[in-house]
């Protein structure tokens, strides 16, 4: 049975400020650690501004560091990804994306 999984629309720092909030993202991290569904989350503001059970709980958790790509960089990042996940593109396919980017 494949595991569910839960995508916060909220980033963590707009909750960092408020204890309610962190008390049931705590709680969700402990039923879903229980369900075995999966949580992604993004935050970008120190750490530090969490009450200390958050904290551990979210530094059990598996966490990356994106980092932004200039628009010079952008048709090597594609490539790079695409192979990464085995999915076939070409060049006009990858200035497809780039085009739309620029038009959104």
């Amino acid at each position: 049975m494949a595991s569910k999984l839960i995508a916060s629309s909220a980033d963590l720092d707009a909750i960092a400020a408020n204890k309610d909030w962190e008390v049931a993202c705590f709680n969700l991290i402990n039923r879903c650690n229980e369900s075995g569904c999966r949580l992604i989350f993004s935050c970008s503001k120190d750490e530090k501004n969490f009450f200390p059970d958050l904290l551990s709980r979210l530094k059990k958790m598996t966490s990356y560091i994106l980092r932004s790509v200039q628009d010079a960089q952008l048709n090597n990042a594609i490539k790079a990804i695409a192979l990464n996940l085995r999915i076939p593109i070409e060049e006009k396919e990858i200035n497809f994306l780039l085009v739309l980017n620029l038009v959104i």
